[in-house]
């Protein structure tokens, strides 16, 4: 399947370069053929590179599973001495000391497992903890894998004070996305996590635009761009939420 996208996509792209030949030579109107050639064509290599489309080889294992679950003779049992056995009316019966009941398990997610020590899960803080319940399941699964120690990083450092509302996983490259970073927007702040470690902080207030096409790009309202992966998963949903914090931050801030 991925082939073929990218079969399609470059076929879009010679088309492109003979619409263009053809608007030089004759007619203007074929302009407007080649921009739409040129732009399927991106839109086809783009969808060809998501990780559905990736063939990933399965793990070889170097364990001999024949040998390892092959049934292993049994010992033959070797009788105690005389002196060595103790009769059965000897034996004291075990006494157990009392307890208090213990309390009943929660069932809860075990890659998002609330813990009052932060050594035995990834995950402490509620606000974060609900913003990735919240995200589709493939983003869930890549937050909890590929993307853990990026929230872990998240939540020992992010302020109290500063709430999470939305996260999505992200990566550094726009398009050939390892989605082992994330994205998240805060009450006043867009952050992306890298765990390198490495944060970068864009403040509500001076984002100019934002727009998940090939990519996340931010322009902030000094110019500067920055673009980055995302997933393809809730991406444009993630764009949305981003959109209504901006104009949240902005009243506030001209309150």
């Amino acid at each position: 399947m991925r082939g073929t996208l990218i079969a399609l996509g470059v076929f879009c792209w010679l088309a492109t370069a003979r619409l263009i030949v053809a608007a030089v030579n004759s007619s203007p109107g074929y302009w407007v053929l080649a921009i739409a050639a040129a732009y399927g064509g991106f839109a086809l290599i783009q969808r060809s590179m998501r990780p559905e489309y990736r063939h990933v080889p399965p793990p070889q294992s170097t364990r001999d599973w024949d040998t390892y679950l092959a049934p292993k003779p049994a010992k033959p049992a070797t009788p105690k001495p005389v002196s060595a056995q103790v009769r059965v009316d000897e034996v004291e019966p075990p006494v157990f000391p009392v307890t208090a009941a213990a309390a009943p398990l929660l069932a809860t997610s075990p890659q998002f497992t609330p813990s009052t020590e932060r050594q035995k899960g990834p995950v402490v803080r509620d606000d974060i903890t609900a913003a990735v319940e919240a995200a589709p399941a493939n983003v869930q699964a890549k937050l909890g894998s590929s993307g853990r120690d990026a929230l872990k990083l998240l939540d020992e450092h992010l302020p109290q004070h500063e709430r999470v509302h939305h996260i999505i996983s992200a990566g550094v490259e726009p398009l050939r996305t390892v989605e082992n970073c994330a994205l998240v927007v805060t009450d006043l702040r867009l952050l992306f996590i890298n765990p390198l470690p490495q944060v970068v902080a864009w403040d509500l207030t001076q984002i100019a635009n934002v727009h998940a096409s090939l990519g996340f790009q931010v322009t902030t309202r000094g110019g500067d761009k920055t673009h980055l992966g995302i997933s393809g998963d809730g991406n444009h949903t993630f764009v949305s939420h981003l959109q209504v914090a901006m104009a949240i931050a902005t009243l506030r801030a001209t309150a």
